[in-house]
């Protein structure tokens, strides 16, 4: 019986030694969320799943400005694999702040109002949202 366990033991060791993953990962698939709402609206998604998903439609991103002696400002787009787009921009330099931290990989949430101001960007930048590998 002892014999037996260990070659079990070593045979499905062996089958599932590709299976196996170095912490945690982020099961968010590689998609972007549009959500409109009242009073606020979202949009959301994993900047690394979508940059390596197969389709060439969706994508989730902010970018950020400063003009010399001026303002900040700073605006996020997202469009799903159906082709649903939706944008905000705001003059807010604390949402610049926001964007200014961003990498490649992380989970972006951005909301924004009825008027197309941005009122609230997040970005979650941690282990779990990483590079996705082919």
């Amino acid at each position: 019986m002892k014999a037996f366990i260990c070659i079990f033991a070593i045979v499905a060791s062996i089958a599932l030694q590709d299976r196996a993953d170095a912490g945690w990962k982020s099961p968010s698939p590689a998609s972007v969320w549009i959500v409109d709402g009242t009073p606020s609206s979202y949009a959301a998604g994993d900047l690394a799943a979508v940059r390596a998903s197969e389709n060439s439609i969706e994508f989730i991103g902010c970018l950020t400005g400063r003009y010399p002696d001026a303002f900040t400002w700073t605006g996020c787009q997202a469009r799903t694999v159906t082709g649903t787009s939706r944008m905000c921009w705001t003059n807010d330099p604390n949402m610049a702040n926001a964007v200014a931290g961003m990498s490649d990989s992380g989970h972006l949430f951005f909301m924004w109002d009825a008027s197309g101001t941005c009122t609230y960007i997040e970005f979650v930048k941690y282990s779990g949202y990483g590079p996705r590998m082919p």
